[in-house]
């Protein structure tokens, strides 16, 4: 609501530009920052020049709903990297749930996708000038202004460039 622009992105697959276009038209009384919807895929780092201009200008990423398979997970965190490593600084937020199951493997209830981003990550920042950014999981006891119920599976991670 505050921003001079936002810049939604998906996958260009089947309708869901065309959704997020349908929900930003349906929330224009909302929204009072410019708004551009544009293709970006986690697994084909070329991207269109409209959207490498448009990443030169963006200073908060904001992640949500992005960690659900480890194939997946691979190709956001370079995404993501490819992204914080633009200019200007850059400030990343990631939302996600803990999905947990219960493996054989380990006679536990374990969430493993949550834990292969986290390890991926790890591994996958482990140089400069990644391993310089501030990675910190933040508290999600923040006031509510939308209606829902919040889940206690329900993370949230900063990323910080230097």
């Amino acid at each position: 609501m505050l921003a001079k622009e936002v810049v939604f992105t998906d996958i260009d697959e089947g309708t869901i530009l065309d959704l997020i276009r349908r929900n930003v038209s349906n929330n224009k009384n909302l929204i009072q920052s410019e708004t551009t919807v544009l293709p970006l895929d986690f697994m084909d780092l070329n991207w269109s020049s409209v959207l490498m201009d448009k990443l030169k200008t963006v200073d908060v990423v904001i992640a949500a709903d992005v960690i659900y398979d480890n194939e997946v997970t691979e190709g956001f965190v370079k995404a993501l990297t490819k992204i914080l490593q633009i200019p200007p600084k850059k400030t990343a937020l990631i939302a996600l749930e803990k999905r947990y199951v219960f493996t054989i493997d380990d006679l536990d209830t374990i969430a493993p996708c949550c834990e292969y981003f986290l390890d991926y990550l790890k591994q996958y920042w482990n140089r400069p000038p990644m391993s310089t950014w501030t990675f910190r999981e933040l508290k999600i006891d923040f006031d509510q202004f939308f209606e829902y119920k919040r889940l206690k599976q329900l993370i949230l991670w900063e990323v910080t460039t230097e």
